[in-house]
């Protein structure tokens, strides 16, 4: 069957006489003198020269001449050089018939030699008229090649693209293709997936569009005029390229955006809605027959309703016109007396109410109990209030229109040639994968619904509410309890009102019926509720199908359980036809149904009362194939559409009251055995059955009714599952149910020993896995012992839903068991897991049972969004941006990417892929350019940066700035970052910019260096592009009154820094700075005066580098070794210690180097008792020619004292050395400090030292040793 296209103009909207622009159609030559009919007398008396195409090799010496001889209509090609250059694929030749767009020529020189090509083309005939297509492939480095035609030379354009000329008699000129397409409009990226094409090229020419590599083809007609039906998959956007192939000729066109307000749409069905809508449209109120809150108000009622509603829906207080209340909240007064209007207290708590809940757009209003205004004791007014951030009115229109985008974007989704089923399941699915569940702002309302996209069940409600008022649907907001505080919507589809559940969503709450929706109790929304349907209506009801006959008339049938179905069925559009009806009931044989003068068919079926519970029927119309169906009710009145309904469901109504008791006293089931859903389910119909059956009244069909809904109450039970770990004897050791609602195991162990013979073998194990296969916990039991400590660590464990679990059982065929349902288990696992490979067996804890999987289940969360944001994302180009900034985005898309490819996603990383995304986008930084323009805003001059190599990249267009000022036009100098002028370029007015290009073009720069501006005419002819940092405002129009001469743009990374004073661009002073803190921690007292002095100096200059502004690295490195060295030639103050007894140090000797003294220190105490009268420790003091000038020394069995008093009075000179004796030297005398030639480190003792032969020259700060 053809595919229906839609043609309206929500889809596409087709406008003749408008032509979309054709790539690569530029004029070449302006030949005014031709006429448009392509008349050349004007020119008859110039020569007619032949006029050639000059190819370069790539090393741009000539190649070949391509000539077209007028005099022998043939084409000459001329070999000027061996070869093109080093490729065999190199350009395509082709000469195109005009009228039959078929190619006569069709040469490509795909031979790296010049003499090849010309063996194939040379001598090849042409006529005038004839269409000349040139492309050359980048790969092959040439250039296009030069047309010249009539004395004049012209560049061509034809790399990697295709160009036309026409053969004309007196040249070769530009030819724009004759084929012209009708602009696609679309409302937005992505919407529209299916449309036609039209155009008008040459007559009877085959065509052939191509859309994402998929082509779709057609045959102008005697006019030229061609419809072609496109699709895209991934849906139209502003990039899809779609060309256009008509022969040899190829034209480019793209989609258009739609951007017209208040457009509107219909359905074939009669359903009408606006696209794009305006603020006028937006606070218009809707149509009140649609609205269930009205409905139920009295005359007098509709009336005060109609008035507030559309006075509410105006509503503006910018001028603070309307009192408030203490919290801020806006009075507003509707005053009904002046109107003639005279209601009840009780309607004014009506309309209060149910303006709040029948109109999403009344989010202005505070949901609080009626204000009425009495006179005489009737209600001659009420007032409302108003908050919720709408206060003056102004907020409350904004947000109305930040609305009207997400609204509308669902609302295209909605096609000409849907039914009603398949608009509210398109609107229910657009809508469902647009919003997330979120307790954020706004959530309640249609303004987190549609602006925020995050709202909690009132916010989907009221979002729902809205689509579909939008769409003239009944329908109402209903808040109640589902398992807690909910919302969710009802539905009126030709008089009969569905449960709708946008929160919870998916096909299993598209339209349900009342059995299906008894979780979804209701409080008192409204004092009237709507009457639910007995049935579901299913989720594909409405889908497309094999349907020819359009059947449009209403279905009703009628079931009075006397084994008899009458069905009739009205279309007045079908007078002319005959009808049938096909049942399953007699092997679907055609029954003629009889018609009356009205349009009514019907016809009476007997079936077997006893045993059918259902029949499918379908008609016939000329014997052409319809469907009806699904329909589940008596007396329904239901619309067909293009594929209708089928499985029409009749209920067996033949039930008596004693059939029901019975029924009721096999009811023994027990709440721990079900799920909690099916077990509330059964309960409540068993409850009402057993007041029915009591009630003597119950009428006939009730009772029927009711044994029926029970019976499938009893079969829709579903077991709880639990798992039984069974040991020796098949004894039952471990039982694990599980707490849906809590999501926690429940375990009880039966304390025996789980198996003797097994010994200390594990048992049985138990895995708890997230679902992304993350080990969360591991429970087991060995075969000797008793499940107890298993037991209660499991009691103590919780889940998540999408978690499973993998069981593990030494003896599993018959003694392990799985009772309860478990979907998708491959057998009943109740009686055991025998033949169930349990390694590779996955129980999930899903909802409120297990499911069962034999490898790992992918439960990501919806993926959807982040694969549109990152095909949103892959449409940016690199051209316009730095490197790193797009280099940043493309390393988020393959993240991103990746975690689209990867299992079992949780929502918070989809959440974060898109944030990061929107961030690397957020972040993209635009390449900077600079543009000088000069007289009539001509782009003279244009400066760019090459960031990678530092270098300027200048161009110049060869035209003078501007002729009338001959002084200073501009002028750019470059500063390095410490201010110093590197260079220096002015033009004055009357030049070419081509010498400062010459001078910039190539010149590198230094991160950190920065150019000062000058333009004689700066307010609209200085443009900065680009992403320029700091900057005060926009410079990309122009730099208007910003004052240049106090301006820098700083060469920093990859794009400018704006600053209007020098910039500190320091290199990284903080090593330089820790340095400093190091050197400042070494103490004046420990270190010769002279290096710690030269160290607090180098401290010095260090700390004014690190004060300084743009100090360079270089700089900064210097200082640190200078600072380094510093530390490094820290000399330590001499001290000798003497030590004697048990270590302890008798005698300290250190040197006062700038008086020349010795400073002696005795510790008072006997130098060593054991080692009795004998000289302990001596010094001897020399001149420096090696006369002794001191001695001083200490018996063992003495104290230092004296010896200390001694050296204190010595004084030295430079140049005297001391020799130094101790009877036990090895480890107990000891130098500390710097000594200079030193054999070995003395602070840790003389050890190995030859005393007798080392001399300690008192030399400068320290000592110096030698041997």
């Amino acid at each position: 069957m053809k595919r229906n296209f839609v043609k309206a103009v929500a889809i596409s909207l087709m406008i003749s006489g408008i032509t979309s622009s054709v790539a690569n159609a530029s004029t070449i030559i302006d030949y005014s003198e031709v006429n448009s009919t392509g008349d050349k007398s004007s020119i008859e008396a110039k020569t007619l020269i032949n006029s050639y195409f000059a190819f370069e090799n790539i090393w741009g010496g000539s190649a070949l001449k391509l000539e077209f001889d007028n005099s022998t209509m043939k084409i000459n090609a001329v070999s000027q050089s061996g070869n093109f250059g080093n490729s065999n694929d190199n350009f395509t030749v082709k000469v195109i018939d005009r009228n039959t767009k078929e190619a006569i020529i069709n040469e490509t020189a795909d031979s790296k030699y010049v003499g090849d090509f010309v063996k194939k083309i040379n001598g090849k005939d042409f006529k005038y008229g004839d269409i000349i297509c040139l492309n050359i492939a980048s790969a092959s480095g040439l250039k296009s090649p030069t047309l010249f035609t009539q004395d004049k030379s012209v560049g061509t354009n034809c790399v990697d693209k295709l160009q036309y000329f026409e053969i004309r008699e007196y040249g070769i000129v530009d030819y724009i293709p004759d084929t012209k397409v009708s602009p696609l409009k679309i409302l937005g990226a992505g919407i529209v997936k299916q449309t036609t094409l039209t155009g008008v090229t040459a007559p009877k020419v085959n065509i052939k569009v191509v859309v994402e590599g998929r082509e779709f083809k057609t045959v102008s007609n005697d006019n030229g005029e061609f419809s072609v039906d496109i699709e895209s998959n991934e849906g139209f956007t502003t990039y899809t390229k779609i060309e256009i192939n008509t022969g040899e000729i190829k034209v480019d066109v793209y989609p258009e955006v739609l951007n017209q307000k208040n457009l509107k749409q219909e359905t074939n069905t009669g359903y009408s809605y606006i696209l794009n809508a305006d603020l006028e449209t937006l606070t218009t109120p809707f149509d009140g027959n649609i609205l269930y809150g009205r409905s139920l108000l009295s005359e007098e009622g509709k009336k005060a309703w109609d008035l507030a509603y559309k006075s509410l829906l105006k509503y503006d207080n910018t001028e603070n016109k309307y009192p408030r209340d203490s919290a801020g909240n806006v009075e507003f007064y509707m005053d009904y007396e002046s109107h003639g209007i005279t209601i009840s207290e009780e309607e004014a708590q009506y309309i209060q109410k149910y303006l709040f809940r029948n109109d999403p757009r009344m989010f202005l209003l505070k949901d609080w109990g009626a204000k009425p205004v009495y006179k005489n004791g009737v209600v001659i007014g009420q007032k409302f209030y108003i908050g919720n951030g709408s206060q003056n009115g102004d907020e409350y229109k904004q947000w109305l229109l930040q609305t009207e985008e997400a609204v509308s974007y669902i609302l295209s989704k909605v096609t000409p040639d849907m039914n009603l089923y398949q608009i509210i399941k398109t609107v229910q699915s657009e809508f469902e994968h647009m919003v997330s569940y979120k307790n954020v702002d706004l959530c309640g309302d249609m303004r987190g619904t549609f602006i925020t996209k995050e709202a909690i069940c009132g916010g989907y409600a009221k979002g729902f509410e809205y689509l579909l008022l939008r769409l003239g649907i009944e329908n109402a907001y209903v808040n109640g309890h589902a398992g807690g505080p909910h919302a969710w919507n009802n539905i009126n589809l030709y008089g009969n009102w569905y449960v709708a559940d946008s929160t919870w969503g998916g096909k299993n709450w598209y339209l349900r019926g009342y059995e299906d929706s008894k979780n979804h109790a209701p409080y008192d929304t409204y004092h009237v509720m709507p009457k639910i349907a007995a049935d579901s209506i299913p989720w594909n009801l409405g889908d497309r199908g094999q349907s020819i006959a359009e059947l449009t008339g209403v279905v009703n049938y009628e079931n009075n359980n006397d084994g008899k179905v009458k069905i009739t069925y009205e279309d007045k559009n079908n007078l002319n036809k005959t009808m049938h009806i096909n049942t399953s009931l007699n092997g679907y044989k055609p029954i003629e149904m009889t018609r009356d003068k009205n349009g009514l068919w019907n016809a009476t079926i007997s079936y077997d009362n006893s045993t059918e519970d259902t029949f499918d029927f379908y008609f016939t119309v000329d014997e052409k194939f319809n469907t009806l169906g699904n329909v589940k009710a008596n007396n329904l009145t239901v619309k067909s559409f293009e594929k209708g309904m089928k499985n029409i469901v009749l209920s067996k109504l033949n039930a008596t009251v004693d059939d029901l008791k019975e029924l009721i006293n096999k009811c023994n089931f027990t709440k721990e055995d079900y799920t909690k859903t099916s077990f509330e389910n059964y309960k409540r119909v068993l409850d009402y059955a057993v007041k029915l059956s009591s009630d003597e009244n119950a009428s006939r069909v009730a009772i029927a009714l009711t044994y029926k809904e029970l019976k499938e109450s009893i079969n829709s039970l579903i077991k709880t599952n639990k798992i039984e770990f069974k040991g020796y004897n098949n004894e039952v050791f471990l039982k694990l149910s599980f707490d849906t609602e809590n999501k926690r195991f429940i375990a009880e162990s039966n304390g025996k020993m789980v198996h003797p013979y097994q010994y200390s073998r594990i048992y049985v194990k138990v895995q708890h896995f997230d679902k992304k296969g993350n080990l969360k916990n591991e429970y087991s039991v060995r075969a000797d012992d008793t499940a107890d400590k298993m037991a209660e660590a499991l009691n103590k464990g919780t889940y998540v839903e999408g978690d499973y679990l993998k069981l593990s059982h030494l003896e599993q065929n018959g003694r392990l068991a799985i009772n309860g349902y478990v979907e998708s288990s491959p057998k009943d696992l109740s009686t055991g897991a025998l033949g169930v490979d349990l390694s590779n067996s996955f129980f999930y804890l899903l909802g409120e049972n297990l499911k069962y999987s034999n490898e790992q289940l992918d439960l990501s969360a919806d993926k959807t969004e982040l694969i549109n944001k990152i095909n949103e994302m892959k449409i940016i180009t690199h051209e316009n941006y730095t490197k790193t900034s797009y280099s940043n985005l493309k390393a988020e898309i393959k993240r991103a990417e990746a975690l689209v490819n990867s299992t079992n996603v949780l929502e918070e990383e989809i959440i974060k892929a898109i944030e990061d995304l929107n961030l690397a986008k957020e972040s993209l930084r635009e390449l900077n350019e600079i543009i000088f323009k000069g007289y009539n805003n001509n782009e003279f001059l244009k400066l760019s940066f090459d960031s990678e190599n530092k270098i300027f990249k200048a161009l110049s267009n060869g035209e003078v700035a501007n002729r009338y000022i001959g002084g200073k036009y501009i002028e750019l100098i470059h500063c390095d970052k410490k201010g110093n002028e590197k260079g220096k370029y002015s033009i004055r007015g009357t030049e070419t910019a081509d010498n400062l290009v010459a001078a910039l073009n190539n010149l590198s720069y230094g991160d950190g260096d920065y150019l000062k501006l000058y333009h004689a005419e700066k307010n609209g002819r200085l443009v900065v592009k680009g992403y320029v940092e700091n900057v005060p405002f926009d410079l990309s129009n122009g730099v208007r009154d910003l004052d240049l001469s106090t301006s820098l743009f700083y060469l920093n990374g990859e794009n400018f820094k704006y600053s209007s004073e020098q910039l500190d661009l320091s290199a990284d002073k903080t090593k330089l700075i820790e340095k400093i803190k190091e050197a400042k921690k070494f103490l004046k007292e420990e270190y010769t005066k002279t290096s710690y002095d030269n160290l607090q100096i180098t401290i010095k200059k260090a700390e004014e580098v690190v004060n300084s502004k743009n100090v360079l690295e270089e700089e900064i490195a210097k200082e640190l070794e200078i600072i380094e060295s510093s530390i490094i030639n820290l000399r330590e103050v001499n001290n000798i210690e003497f030590k004697g007894y048990n270590n302890e140090v008798f005698l300290k000797l250190s040197f006062d180097t700038e008086s020349k003294k010795f400073i002696a220190e005795s510790n008072g105490k006997m130098v060593h008792p054991y080692q009795y009268s004998r000289v302990y420790v001596k010094i001897q003091h020399f001149d420096k020619d090696g006369n002794l000038k001191n001695e001083y020394s200490v018996r063992a069995d003495d104290t230092a004292d004296k010896m200390a008093e001694a050296l204190n009075k010595g004084t030295y000179v430079e140049g005297d050395y001391l020799k130094l004796s101790h009877l036990e030297q090895n480890g107990r005398l000891v130098i500390n400090g710097y000594v200079e030639n030193s054999p070995k480190d003395l602070s840790t003792g003389a050890l190995g030292v030859d005393l007798a032969n080392s001399f300690f020259y008192l030399v400068g700060e320290n000592l110096k040793y030698s041997n």
